[in-house]
């Protein structure tokens, strides 16, 4: 079966969004406009096509005190294996996509079913949205960009899948402690930043 994911054009992507290094907060209702234009082409192709940025909804978990999941990557991104992350997420799959839907509530939705998949199908995920990530400084950074949502969760609901055997609960401070993928970096920043203001 051919996978086919939601994309953006760079051609229809605004300048602002494709900084090398981009951690943006901005408002779920600023950015909707920006990303009308998204198609869905199949997933092989776009990995290694640069003209192309995969459209990639990353929650990061916390639970009541505050303390943030992390796991370590496996499942189908080898070029992310070994690193932790603190992003659940994934690609927003065609057969998601209604016609006439608007971006906001296909956004929303796939980053739930990613979270339902991966984390617990016992609960629904209230996401908060924080921001835009971007980079352009690995080869999967160039392909990707992430709309970062956060969610307050019942840790005690994990339940094992392919993707996330172990979770663990850790502080902020705590994460400079672990090796991670670079977007759980820059999520976690902009995180910080976002509850600083």
């Amino acid at each position: 079966m051919v996978r086919k994911v939601a994309c953006i054009d760079r051609s229809n992507l605004n300048q602002k969004y494709q900084a090398e290094r981009l951690i943006l907060k901005i408002a779920f209702e600023d950015i909707l406009s920006d990303f009308k234009n998204i198609i869905f082409r199949e997933k092989v192709e776009l990995e290694k096509n640069e003209n192309f940025k995969q459209i990639i909804p990353y929650v990061v978990l916390q639970n009541n005190q505050n303390d943030i999941a992390i796991y370590q990557r496996r499942g189908n991104e080898q070029r992310l294996h070994g690193l932790w992350s603190a992003g659940f997420g994934g690609h927003i799959e065609d057969f998601e996509f209604k016609n006439n839907q608007d971006v906001q509530k296909l956004f929303i939705k796939s980053a739930i079913r990613e979270l339902q998949e991966e984390f617990s199908d016992k609960e629904w995920f209230d996401l908060k949205f924080e921001g835009v990530i971007n980079e352009e400084l690995t080869k999967v950074g160039r392909t990707h960009i992430a709309l970062v949502f956060s969610a307050m969760v019942n840790n005690d609901l994990f339940e094992p899948s392919r993707e996330i055997e172990q979770i663990k609960w850790i502080t902020i401070d705590e994460s400079k402690n672990y090796q991670k993928e670079l977007w759980s970096d820059m999520a976690i920043e902009l995180i910080i930043n976002n509850r600083n203001n």
